[in-house]
């Protein structure tokens, strides 16, 4: 009976060994852009590389996992293999309502938690947005960030599931972005993390007299993502 009990033992290791240490490598194939698109590209960034991925295999990986490792290369540039965490940004207490006539009403349908942390596999920070319709991310260098986002933010050729990926110091000046812009400020040379503003960690709540909804801020709630 115990060398049953042995034998199952070392199965049972084997098989999580071989779940802690696998990981999805998606498909990556360059993409071609229209040529009014990588104008448009060409007015924002310097330099960057376009290519397509199958987001959703990814997505349903990470999601049944609660987060994984993952491999992707665009190019010799841009070459990682990556590991995640989920990363729910929610307040504890968090509720998503909606405002009719009739009064004020929770959704009742799940929230799928789409956010997530890590490091590469050289030690650098990345955080990420994966699901099945959308994918971005950031990772944090030394002196500089790579970044991940559809090509379609910047093109807004709704048709287009093609992404993008570049250095932050291949942004064009003066390129009016959120993301840029975040990216632009005051960076941490030793860790490349951007720099805390310690002094406004509150909630801040928007809203006008004619709005039925209430959009709350948790600004610190993952800073590097943020």
């Amino acid at each position: 009976m115990k060398t049953k009990y042995i034998i199952s033992a070392v199965m049972w290791a084997v098989l999580h060994m071989g779940t802690a240490n696998s990981q999805v490598i998606p498909t990556v194939r360059s993409a071609s852009l229209t040529g009014n698109d990588k104008a448009i590209l060409d007015q924002h960034l310097s330099k960057y590389a376009a290519f397509t991925m199958d987001v959703k295999e990814l997505a349903d990986y990470l999601q049944r996992s609660e987060g994984g490792q993952f491999s992707i290369k665009v190019d010799e540039r841009f070459d990682w293999t990556i590991d995640l965490e989920m990363n729910d940004m929610r307040a504890p207490d968090f509720r998503r309502t909606y405002t009719t006539d009739e009064g004020t009403f929770e959704f009742q349908d799940p929230y799928v938690v789409n956010t997530f942390k890590g490091k590469t596999s050289d030690g650098q920070n990345a955080r990420f947005t994966v699901d099945e319709n959308y994918f971005f991310g950031i990772i944090f260098g030394d002196k500089y960030h790579y970044v991940i986002r559809p090509a379609k933010d910047y093109t807004q050729n709704r048709e287009d599931n093609s992404f993008v990926v570049y250095h932050s110091w291949d942004l064009i000046a003066n390129d009016d972005d959120y993301i840029n812009e975040a990216l632009m400020r005051s960076i941490d040379g030793t860790n490349g993390i951007l720099q805390q503003n310690k002094t406004n960690s509150s909630i801040s709540t928007t809203f006008s007299s004619s709005c039925t909804y209430i959009l709350m801020i948790a600004v610190d709630a993952d800073f590097e993502f943020f």
